[in-house]
């Protein structure tokens, strides 16, 4: 769980997305200022290659065992799960409101945070992912906010809390914030550590380190047919 002082967070760091006002539109024209972090690794991805990157993430798709298919179903499932219950606690601590008050201003730092984990909740099931904006602060942040569902959103984005958020919540609730976080870190690291490109450090990083190696090739058994 990340809990931060209100709008003291910079791109790269972790973001809690949410829809928002349309004050969040204006977000792209703003300038965000960038700290030293792992999560600042700079890698881009051209608009152009976004196609070809879904296409290539299907192709290992088709061809990975049922075994392999119903392991990542089960780990997404549950994320799914836990994700809706990580949004009920922001939605009882008044999130949505709290966001539009400062423009969501957290929700232009995700540049980064999407993983290969989220876009497999999406192809998966045969979905295509919302296409990215890589002129924006953030690819997904669209007029009323984040363009993906809680379900499939990034970690970085969905455990985000800022202070004031944190504050609104009981002991109890903090405590369930604090065990539901562990969980879902859990689920995002055991398919991290079958997929190395799955890292939470993100896709664009990923793909940087894996090159035109495969993207679904366990770390340590190859699990395609």
């Amino acid at each position: 769980m990340i809990v931060a002082p209100q709008q003291v967070t910079a791109a790269g760091n972790r973001t809690r997305l949410t829809v928002v006002s349309d004050h969040i539109r204006h977000l792209a024209d703003r300038p965000v200022p960038l700290l030293f972090s792992p999560m600042t690794e700079q890698f881009e991805i051209d608009q152009a290659d976004w196609p070809e990157l879904l296409r290539r993430i299907n192709r290992e798709i088709a061809i990975l065992s049922k075994v392999e298919r119903e392991w990542l179903k089960m780990r997404l499932a549950i994320i799914a799960e836990t994700q809706l219950a990580f949004d009920e606690l922001f939605s009882k601590a008044g999130g949505a409101e709290s966001c539009a008050g400062c423009d969501g201003a957290c929700c232009g730092c995700g540049r980064h945070h999407i993983t290969l984990t989220n876009l497999l909740a999406y192809l998966l099931e045969g979905e295509e992912p919302p296409v990215p904006d890589f002129r924006s602060t953030c690819p997904y942040l669209g007029d009323l906010g984040c363009r993906l569902p809680v379900t499939r959103r990034p970690y970085n984005c969905i455990t985000f809390f800022c202070e004031i958020l944190n504050d609104r919540l009981d002991s109890a609730d903090r405590e369930r914030l604090r065990i539901l976080d562990h969980q879902l870190r859990n689920e995002y690291q055991l398919v991290a550590d079958r997929y190395p490109v799955a890292s939470l450090r993100g896709l664009w990083i990923g793909l940087k380190r894996v090159g035109s190696g495969q993207l679904l090739r366990s770390s340590n058994i190859d699990m395609l047919e």
